[in-house]
């Protein structure tokens, strides 16, 4: 069966789940931090003689923000919905190489400080994450799910492809929803990046949900 009749039974899918529940929808506002896993940089020139020298390299996720659209479909009379999510934005991470230096000033005293070189990149993304949730009491809720996602990476000129499995808890506060999710990197995204020849992209975000 291809893409086009998985995409046919899906949409019928929904569709006729519409029929039979309640349906809301509304703005996605998201932002967060999270790591970086199987990472390897390149390196070379500069980078290699900090490391010969005894220098530490860090590597760290520094922010993911986003901004979306959410359809949540909940049949009636039943403790479970279904979430669908829409939405565009940014991550940035970067590395930072450095040794210490050990120097005698001019009146004999000896001063340590760090030397290396740090760079940064920056990858934006579109996403799509179906969810199952379930209500585990009152408005307090469970979910799961994937999201295929294609990240556009900083000074590459390529498109990058991964689909993270998502959990998440959340609570519905009538106006607005509120909810803390996981994302765990599948794909190796940052191949042939400026910095990096392989790493997987690991998110934890906050979600804020606030329907029309």
């Amino acid at each position: 069966m291809n893409m086009k009749k998985y995409l046919i039974i899906f949409l019928l899918f929904i569709g006729n789940l519409s029929v039979f529940s309640q349906t809301k929808s509304g703005l996605i506002i998201a932002g967060g931090s999270g790591n970086l896993s199987n990472i390897s940089e390149e390196t070379g020139g500069r980078l290699d003689e900090i490391l010969n020298l005894g220098g530490l390299k860090l590597n760290k996720y520094k922010f993911n923000v986003a901004l979306g659209y959410k359809f949540r479909i909940q049949p009636q009379n039943q403790y479970h919905f279904f979430d669908i999510d829409l939405y565009a934005g940014l991550k940035r991470f970067n590395y930072e190489y450095l040794y210490i230096v050990q120097e005698t000033t001019d009146d004999g005293q000896i001063v340590f400080f760090h030397k290396g070189a740090s760079s940064s990149s920056a990858y934006c993304y579109f996403a799509f994450n179906p969810s199952y949730n379930y209500k585990i009491y009152k408005n307090l809720h469970f979910g799961a799910g994937i999201e295929p996602t294609l990240y556009y990476a900083d000074g590459q000129g390529k498109w990058k492809f991964d689909i993270p499995p998502t959990l998440r808890v959340g609570y519905d506060f009538k106006y607005f929803d509120m909810a803390i999710s996981y994302k765990m990197g599948l794909l190796n995204v940052m191949k042939s990046s400026r910095d990096f020849s392989s790493g997987n992209l690991n998110d934890i975000q906050l979600q804020v949900f606030i329907p029309f």
